[in-house]
């Protein structure tokens, strides 16, 4: 396995300093954007019903078709 395709996210309480730390330490990169798996958006916070939207209109056009 290789780490460069690692990433961490940590939460707000976690200090610059020690996010820093944790990288340095265990060599792989922190973001604070986990971006896309598997088509959905990786969840930072509170889940809404928003974030299904795209969902919901993608199955309504198969649907509709």
């Amino acid at each position: 396995m290789s780490l460069k395709k690692f990433i961490f996210f940590a939460s707000r309480g976690v200090t610059r300093r020690r996010r820093n730390k944790i990288a340095n330490v265990s060599n792989i990169s922190y973001t604070n954007n986990l971006g896309r798996y598997l088509g959905f958006q990786m969840v930072h916070g509170r889940v809404t019903l928003s974030l299904f939207d795209f969902l919901v209109e993608k199955i309504q056009r198969r649907l509709v078709a």
